[in-house]
């Protein structure tokens, strides 16, 4: 994330144990000013009320769109 040449806008990111996802968001300070990390909440998918799969992949799918529209680029 650190290494994304999009200085401007904040860096998205996925994290992902195959149990355990968060989703992680990194604002970058100007020259004087520290970067940002922001972080969600942990989405697990053996929660004892509700598997959180389904919430999981609607973020997914709500980024693929953004990207698909062009409003932000993605950065490998």
């Amino acid at each position: 994330m650190l290494t994304s040449p999009n200085k401007e806008s904040p860096t998205f990111g996925f994290i992902c144990n195959g149990n355990h996802g968060i989703f992680i968001k990194l604002v970058r300070g100007q020259a004087d000013e520290p970067s940002v990390y922001g972080f969600s909440d942990d989405f697990s998918l053996w929660r004892q009320r509700r598997n959180e799969l389904y919430d999981m992949l609607g973020v997914l799918r709500h980024f693929g769109a953004i990207v698909t529209r062009g409003e932000v680029a993605i950065a490998a």
